[in-house]
């Protein structure tokens, strides 16, 4: 009687373990060939500063507040400024910023800039909202 060769096959836990293997390594290697490495990039030369750490009014005040700006290369700006409250419809129904549309800068020189916040007298009292003064460079 001749002996029956068995066939040795491997176990589906073996084949499942390679195949997760292999993709992982496939999977990284993928991953740190596509992967996007973002940097923050900024060109400084203006800078602004003093400006008021907290803006606190009642309804129907209007107060004036300064910042400076500092231009710290030797080149003149002309900058504009732009105000907003982090709830953009408050904003628009009770706040009213008054400045200028734009400020020259002196090269290596810091202006103190003014602007006055009114806040309408049927606003309500509201808290813990964010104000940002955000700068930019007029094109020449």
């Amino acid at each position: 009687m001749e002996k029956q060769k068995t066939k040795k096959t491997m176990p589906y836990w073996a084949l499942i373990l390679i195949l997760a293997g292999c993709f992982s390594i496939v999977t990284a290697a993928v991953h740190l060939y596509w992967t996007t490495v973002t940097i923050p990039f900024e060109v400084t030369g203006i800078e602004l500063s003093a400006y008021p750490e907290v803006i606190m009014q009642d309804p129907g005040e209007n107060v004036t507040y300064s910042c400076n700006v500092t231009n710290t290369v030797d080149r003149t700006y002309n900058i504009t400024l732009v105000f907003a409250l982090d709830d953009t419809e408050y904003f628009d129904a009770y706040v009213t910023v008054n400045a200028m549309d734009f400020y020259t800068i002196a090269p290596l020189s810091t202006t103190k800039i003014e602007f006055e916040v009114c806040i309408s007298l049927a606003a309500y009292p509201v808290s813990g909202l964010e104000f940002t003064i955000d700068f930019y460079i007029v094109p020449e």
